[in-house]
């Protein structure tokens, strides 16, 4: 019996699911199965949007005839040549001998090397940003090569604004009914198997996604029909958004990823003791993957989920344990990218392992690999805690120089002081990259006592703050390109105003390096001070808006101003209670 749903009106999902495969293309695990859809438009003319995998070839052929009622297909089109959707084009051509079939040039010529019939006699060739007209429908072509496969393209339908968009947001997983985003929870339920799909499946492409994202993005898209998984006709931007970030190779999400191999137990000890001194530390979004058990698409998934990587293997007859080899072989040709990875080496004898992996992640591309290699030590060093003491510090005066610089930018009528604002903030990014790779460091070499360990999460989450209040010392400065005049009433409420933000940054690093909780609660205290000062400043800008409208855009640009300090007074706050954190091991959110 069909089995079909309408997608609108005029358009019909007639695809279908195979439970019953194992891997998907051979290699990769589908234990949820594993869809191919296909789309019949019905308007003057019928069109046929892509076919299916041989493998459900009775269902799909069902599922057109009851589809198409009697009528004809008129076309046919060909999105992608891979065979889990153009397996039944002969067959198509045989049971609708009028049918033309709609391709690029590169479409045909692997027609040709799939098939014996004789194509030319059908073909209509379209090339970028041509058109099909089947009534009341338009059909508009895009081309998408290299998403994955070097004919692929994708149709767009201007009247009902649908995307029909191949291989593209397509996951892993057999539909059960649902067959749209909105009738299920696609974070619980499909999120892993869209990341595993796209990443090992597109993942290296993603230059020509990129490309083919910002062709999307000229078109009024309401709905996303791509050949395998849910239909998408609600929250496009959620899926869009995934795409660019996947594409782009930035990570995910803020997280680690223990990635080990282990031959007698040692090194699986190693990373389960590292994994429970981060949550000590105060990461909680740790995975932890034992890569002799774990298949390999998995964990090219978590490495473009996570930004930071841990890899652990022993040596093995003078080489990297074969499944972590496999594993970096993997990462270089899907194009892992972008991260920040740890390197924990072990051997009896000529350990060499951490050495072989360091040089396959250096030919991978903006990668930070954490120096130097790990070796396992009773306690931490009281040198190494004073070398993270001098960087907060350092890190902690670029914050002054920012603040201080956009001040005076702003205080002063010195637009040439906005480079000095701008130069300090990305400094202040460097350093916390710096810190981040020290306090991993510190994690990974050593197993620090408890105290030590609240003063290494502490830092961790302070240096957060840190950027945050280098960001804002930015954009107070970038707002001074465009500020005109400050009035004299604004500008002794901003100058104090100021002079309290700079104090509580600098007290409270101050406080962090001395250990000292009452210092930090004086920090917590002028926060008041801080709040009680932009309001002041708002007040004054309601006046002097009330007496003179034509004033409002430079009273909003101070607002947002004093907003900015009184946001650095709560990051500086939210360092404060940190110190407290690191003394007394409680947090106020507690």
């Amino acid at each position: 019996m069909h089995c079909t749903r309408k997608v609108t009106e005029d358009i019909i999902w007639i695809g279908g699911s195979d439970r019953r495969l194992a891997l998907f293309e051979n290699i990769f695990p589908i234990p949820r199965g594993v869809s191919y859809n296909s789309y019949l438009l019905k308007d003057e003319k019928t069109v046929l949007l892509d076919t299916v995998d041989r493998s459900i070839t009775g269902q799909f052929l069902e599922n057109l005839a009851f589809a198409l009622d009697g009528r004809n297909l008129d076309y046919m089109i060909v999105n992608h040549m891979e065979p889990d959707h153009c397996a039944l084009i002969e067959e198509i051509v045989r049971r609708y001998p009028e049918v033309k079939v709609v391709g690029n040039a590169k479409t045909f010529g692997m027609i040709q090397q799939f098939y014996t019939f004789d194509i030319a006699e059908r073909s209509v060739t379209v090339k970028e940003g041509e058109t099909l007209n089947t009534g009341k429908h338009t059909l508009h072509f895009v081309m998408a090569p290299m998403v994955h496969w070097p004919e692929v393209m994708v149709t767009y339908d201007e009247t009902d604004k649908v995307l029909f968009s191949a291989d593209a947001f397509g996951t892993f997983g057999a539909l059960n009914g649902n067959i749209f985003n909105d009738e299920i929870d696609f974070d619980r339920d499909w999120l892993d198997d869209a990341r595993r799909y796209y990443t090992n499946i597109v993942g290296k492409y993603g230059g020509p996604v990129q490309t083919t994202l910002k062709k999307a993005a000229g078109l009024d898209i309401s709905i996303i029909c791509p050949l395998h998984g849910p239909i998408w006709r609600s929250n496009l931007g959620y899926i869009l958004d995934k795409y660019n970030t996947w594409s782009s190779y930035e990570p995910e999400e803020k997280a680690v990823m223990i990635a080990y191999a282990s031959m007698y137990g040692n090194t699986e000890n190693l990373a389960n003791v590292l994994a429970a001194k981060l949550a000590e530390a105060g990461i909680h979004n740790i995975a932890v993957y034992d890569v002799s058990n774990t298949h390999v698409s998995t964990l090219i998934s978590e490495a473009f989920r996570c930004s930071h990587i841990v890899l652990a293997a022993p040596t093995y007859n003078g080489n990297v344990y074969p499944v972590m080899e496999n594993f970096l072989n993997d990462m270089k040709a899907l194009a892992v990218q972008k991260r920040t990875v740890a390197i924990l080496d072990n051997g009896t004898w000529a350990a060499t392992a951490g050495k072989q992996m360091a040089d396959k992640i250096t030919e991978m591309k903006d990668m930070k690999i954490i120096e130097p290699k790990v070796s396992i030590k009773s306690s931490l060093k009281n040198e190494q805690l004073e070398q993270l003491n001098v960087e907060l510090i350092k890190m902690g005066a670029l914050c002054e120089e920012a603040i201080s610089a956009a001040a005076k930018a702003l205080l002063e009528g010195d637009a040439a002081l906005r480079e000095t604002a701008c130069v300090a903030e990305r400094e202040i990014d460097q350093k916390e990259r710096d810190i981040e790779s020290l306090c991993m460091k510190l994690l990974l070499q050593q197993q620090p006592v408890a105290r030590d360990l609240r003063t290494i999460s502490a830092a961790l989450k302070m240096i957060t703050d840190m950027e945050r209040i280098g960001d804002q010392a930015d954009d107070i400065a970038e707002i001074v390109l465009y500020l005109e005049d400050v009035p004299a009433e604004s500008h002794a409420l901003l100058e104090s105003m100021a002079k309290a933000a700079i104090g509580m940054v600098s007290d409270s690093v101050d406080a962090y390096v001395r250990q000292d909780v009452a210092l930090a609660e004086q920090v917590i205290a002028a926060d008041d001070t801080v709040d009680d000062y932009f309001e002041k400043v708002k007040q004054a800008l309601i006046r002097r808006i009330a007496d003179d409208p034509e004033e409002g855009g430079t009273a909003l640009d101070l607002l947002m101003i004093a907003k900015y300090l009184e946001r650095i007074g709560d990051h500086a706050t939210n360092i404060a209670e940190w110190v407290e954190f690191s003394v007394t091991g409680v947090h106020k959110e507690e």
